[in-house]
């Protein structure tokens, strides 16, 4: 996942692979609670709750940058006890990670929210070593010409078709937030077909 840190140390190829998937998390909550968002319609709404992080997760910094509460673990297994024991309310994961997550923690009794997604922008890219820069043209290169020639869609399809489908985003209240550690001048937003959209 990018940063603007990472993108000083590392050449960035500004091409979001993940069509920027990564920026889009859903709450994960108790099965107990699991009407809990319900009514939530705006980022205000939502501060009514508290979040669930790692410590050390840019998501923490993202979180509270946009005014949310979020409690904090030093590690991560330790999180699902702390949802199950009500120490804060909900766990905000990626669309690639939650639905691996309920399915090997079976005995927290959790459940995926049905009402909202989180989104802000953010993006997996290719990162080369600045000692290897005909190595970086050519993957930015070779990406472009995936684009053109249709294989980079039918690729992230193939991959991420279930994930989307089973992620219901259509039917979720988006709740946009901003991403502090990252330019939005340095991503390409002015290439619609790079991210995804529901």
């Amino acid at each position: 996942m990018t940063t603007n840190e990472r993108e000083t140390q590392l050449i960035p190829i500004r091409i979001p692979i993940d069509k920027g998937l990564i920026g889009w998390h859903i709450p994960l909550v108790t099965m107990q609670n699991s009407d809990l968002l319900r009514n939530v319609k705006s980022i205000k709404d939502l501060n009514a709750f508290i979040a669930g992080q790692e410590l050390d997760w840019p998501d923490v910094a993202i979180l509270k940058n946009n005014g949310l509460l979020v409690n904090t673990s030093t590690s991560y297994e330790p999180l699902f006890n702390m949802l199950r024991a009500g120490r804060f309310d909900y766990f905000p994961r990626s669309v690639f990670e939650i639905q691996k997550e309920v399915d090997s923690h079976p005995k927290h009794g959790l459940a995926i929210d049905k009402n909202i997604i989180l989104n802000y922008p953010a993006a997996m890219y290719f990162f080369v070593t600045p000692r290897e820069r005909k190595m970086a043209e050519d993957l930015q290169n070779g990406l472009e010409e995936m684009i053109k020639n249709g294989s980079f869609e039918k690729i992230f399809q193939k991959y991420l078709q279930v994930t989307i489908k089973q992620a219901n985003i259509k039917q979720r209240i988006i709740i946009e937030l901003t991403n502090p550690l990252l330019s939005a001048e340095k991503m390409p937003l002015n290439k619609p077909k790079l991210w995804y959209r529901p």
